[in-house]
């Protein structure tokens, strides 16, 4: 899920176009949020959007949304927006909206780069419109909380008895934001966002619209077909995940396919020469204002980057040897993409905000602790660090106000289109045929061979984009089985 903002910015370029131990945090009210009516949402007022040029041949506006959607005549937040035009406007098909994933990636920044990334045929037919999700880039974006270095440095395995290191840095964190914006921070969620994105369809005047998410964008997607199906023409959720999967079931089968893409890595030996090493001692910090020692947990997070997209972190192996003579300062850069945006922006505040807003689960950190103990030993090499990935902050966040969950949408005309890598170490296969099923109108698509996502991993790759290309434009969906790959 993270990984995804850590590799960006070089498939950008190659596009040509990146509370105390054992006990859990208290909830954040003693009494329950007020309901969204989602009637009442459909009725806000929208403004049609005031498009302005903004460079790299889109056009920008902004689309004033509610703060908290059960209180809509409330403080209000203004979406940054973004539109592409379609290259041949008399054979537009309509408008596909893009969610790069993250979570808290800019969908601004993102399309002003990768924009060429997308087949010739959809940059045609589309619109392809973007936005900054709440939180992030230019929508109120959360600047908030430590260096992103003190997260990524947290040692990823507590030892006996003792609470997940994470939780520090990110109680740091929840602590700093919630001065700085506690009448934001409960609203940063995936199902507010769904319907934000509904205001800016009504505002770029579409009936409808399609859309392509990825990693967790896939969340938002399915999101979106759960409170505003009518209005989705047809969705690609590409390196799926589902939110009907308990985070830490997640964590365990994230645990086990980064084992085996580890396992599998030809740096392999320096990445075990070099956990050995950052076992007895860090390295020094990087320095040039990154005062944080460099541990394994940047080894941990450096290695998931390159796993994703080998070919797109081409500097890992020298990362690796480099740390091995007492440098760590590029798996420290490695590591930070993580929580970076593609312009080196933090998102960290905004990432943790959004997972553990759509998430129930409050594993206390000394819970979270065990975990990460446990998966140490079930999968040596990279298992403790996915409790970190999936948990992170989430033991000390105050309770969720809307967690997600995973809705059943039978009978769509136009099934969504579900895809998935047998060899993706983040968003693990399995989980593509779980989100089929759960939505019940959705079809999977199998991309054999490694890496995270198609859009990234496979970019390019003409049999992807043969299939992707007939959803999008006629609204075929791949026929049981397909796949594309050796």
């Amino acid at each position: 899920m993270a990984t995804f903002a850590a590799f960006l910015a070089a498939l950008l370029l190659a596009a040509g176009c990146g509370g105390p131990a054992g006990r859990a945090a208290p909830p954040e009210s003693a009494s329950t949020p007020a309901a969204v009516d989602e009637a009442a949402v459909a009725r806000i007022p929208v403004a049609a959007a005031r498009w302005s040029a903004c460079g790299s041949g889109l056009r920008c506006a902004s689309v004033d949304v509610p703060v908290d959607y059960a209180h809509p005549a409330g403080p209000r937040l203004r979406i940054a927006v973004a539109s592409r035009p379609a290259d041949d406007p008399g054979r537009r098909v309509g408008v596909l909206v893009f969610n790069p994933g993250g979570p808290a990636l800019s969908g601004i920044k993102t399309l002003r780069l990768a924009a060429g990334a997308f087949p010739a045929d959809i940059r045609a037919r589309f619109d392809i419109v973007t936005f900054d999700p709440r939180g992030t880039g230019g929508s109120s974006p959360l600047a908030c909380g430590p260096a992103v270095g003190t997260a990524t440095a947290a040692q990823p395995v507590p030892p006996p008895a003792a609470p997940l290191p994470a939780t520090v840095p990110y109680r740091n964190l929840l602590d700093d934001c919630r001065q700085r914006y506690d009448g934001l921070l409960p609203f940063i969620s995936t199902a507010n966002t769904a319907r934000d994105l509904d205001l800016v369809r009504r505002a770029v005047g579409a009936a409808s619209v399609s859309f392509l998410g990825l990693s967790y964008g896939t969340l938002l997607g399915a999101e979106y077909a759960r409170l505003f199906g009518d209005h989705l023409r047809a969705a690609i959720l590409d390196g799926p995940i589902d939110a009907a999967e308990k985070v830490t079931d997640a964590a365990t089968d994230q645990a086990a396919a980064a084992e085996a893409s580890a396992r599998a890595m030809p740096a392999l030996a320096a990445f075990d020469a070099l956990r050995q090493r950052l076992a007895r001692a860090p390295l020094p910090a990087p320095g040039q204002g990154d005062t944080t020692a460099v541990t394994e947990g940047d080894l941990d997070l450096a290695t998931l980057t390159y796993l994703a997209a080998p070919s797109l972190a081409p500097n890992y192996p020298d990362a690796l040897q480099a740390a091995l003579r007492g440098d760590g300062s590029a798996l420290r850069s490695l590591a930070a993409g993580q929580f970076t945006d593609v312009d080196g922006t933090s998102v960290l505040a905004a990432y943790w905000a959004i997972t553990c807003n759509d998430t129930a689960e409050r594993p206390s950190p000394a819970q979270a602790g065990v975990l990460a103990r446990e998966f140490a030993t079930r999968f040596p090499r990279l298992g403790g660090e996915a409790v970190s990935f999936y948990l992170g902050a989430c033991p000390v966040w105050p309770a969720a106000r809307e967690p997600l969950s995973t809705t059943y949408l039978p009978g769509r005309a136009v099934p969504l289109l579900v895809v998935g890598g047998t060899g993706d170490p983040i968003t693990p296969y399995p989980w593509a045929a779980r989100l089929a099923t759960s939505l019940g109108s959705a079809v999977v698509l199998t991309r054999v061979g490694p890496g995270h996502t198609a859009f990234a991993a496979d970019l390019g790759d003409a049999c992807v984009a043969r299939y992707e290309s007939a959803y999008l434009l006629d609204g075929t969906p791949p026929a049981p089985g397909a796949r594309c790959g050796p």
